[in-house]
């Protein structure tokens, strides 16, 4: 089967991925050789900013006991609410009431051992590294559409690898930097302090993966009918 034209959309289409395959890389590079890497750069302490080589390990946790509401405490006193006017609980300056509560924080671990630092690393370069494989993978499926060859077993080999990376490999980092963060909270001064948040494992991913399994059988099936016709031809 004829190889479409290099002026196919489908090349630019194919260029675009390996683009975002590239940043994606990079992203991941920039973890390894952050600070709490191989400390060849340096970045800021957010909790997921955009290529975060972070300076030290920081994480959101929740603060126990009285010590945790006491921020909240202070926030709602320095609100300067007004309980009794013609208009209701409002501010001082008439602005709309509103109330600080929670016990939420952030620690910074400034000295993790040496595989907590790497565990941490790897735990926030894997969805960069992931990704960009993702981006790769789609790449080839573009081009070997352009090719010709899109209904190959290649094809669907490559969609059921995408569905494995969506739906376990997003859970599995969630967990992992979940099982990271209590290690390095555990060891810490801040251990008896704080505890890290329950796990949040997004669903989304799982469902994305349902569907590409579906697209790949289906893909599958088609080829093989394709194949079936074009020998009868």
């Amino acid at each position: 089967m004829a190889t479409l034209s290099r002026r196919s959309p489908l090349v630019v289409v194919e260029a675009a991925l390996g683009v975002l395959a590239v940043l994606s890389l990079l992203m991941a590079l920039f973890w390894v050789i952050g600070a709490n890497g191989l400390g060849l750069a340096y970045g800021d302490r957010t909790p997921n900013s955009f290529l975060a080589a972070q300076a030290v390990p920081t994480v959101d946790v929740r603060v126990l006991g009285e010590i945790g509401v006491s921020t909240a405490v202070a926030a709602n006193k320095a609100m300067d609410i007004d309980w009794h006017t013609p208009n209701g609980t409002v501010g001082a300056d008439g602005s709309a009431y509103a109330e600080a509560i929670g016990n939420s924080a952030q620690v910074s671990f400034w000295a993790p051992t040496f595989l907590q630092r790497w565990a941490w690393v790897a735990s926030h370069a894997a969805p960069a590294a992931g990704t960009a494989l993702i981006w790769l993978l789609l790449a080839r499926i573009v081009r070997s559409v352009r090719r010709g060859e899109g209904f190959g077993k290649s094809t669907t080999r490559r969609i059921l690898i995408v569905a494995g990376l969506a739906g376990a490999g997003v859970p599995l980092v969630q967990v992992s930097q979940w099982l990271v963060a209590r290690w390095l909270l555990s060891t810490s001064t801040a251990g008896h302090l704080a505890e890290i948040p329950p796990v949040k494992i997004a669903v989304w991913p799982v469902a994305v993966a349902a569907v590409l399994v579906v697209l790949a059988v289906a893909w599958l099936e088609a080829g093989r009918m394709r194949r079936e016709l074009e020998g009868l031809v």
